[in-house]
């Protein structure tokens, strides 16, 4: 990972931007459940899901949501579970 990142078109539109980062993070390694990160879109890759794009609003202007990390603040945070089974 690169820290403040970002690439340019040698030539073009006078130094446009045209690669940033999609995921921020910032860790807490004095308390990891007060992590917090974000990407470009959201966490879904199904366009009915609400999660589809719900991450773009904090992305766009800087913010972040919360990463916990341990076992009690992810299942804290949890808000549906999908559990995948083989067949047989």
């Amino acid at each position: 990972m690169t820290v403040n990142q970002g690439t340019f078109e040698p030539g073009a539109d006078e130094y446009a931007t045209a690669v940033v980062a999609s995921w921020r993070e910032i860790i807490d390694l004095s308390d990891l459940d007060a992590s917090r990160g974000t990407h470009t879109v959201g966490q879904s890759g199904n366009p009915a899901s609400p999660h589809w794009n719900d991450l773009f609003p904090l992305w766009s202007t800087g913010r972040h949501h919360p990463l916990p990390f341990s076992r009690p603040a992810v299942e804290a945070a949890t808000e549906s579970v999908l559990q995948l089974e083989p067949e047989g």
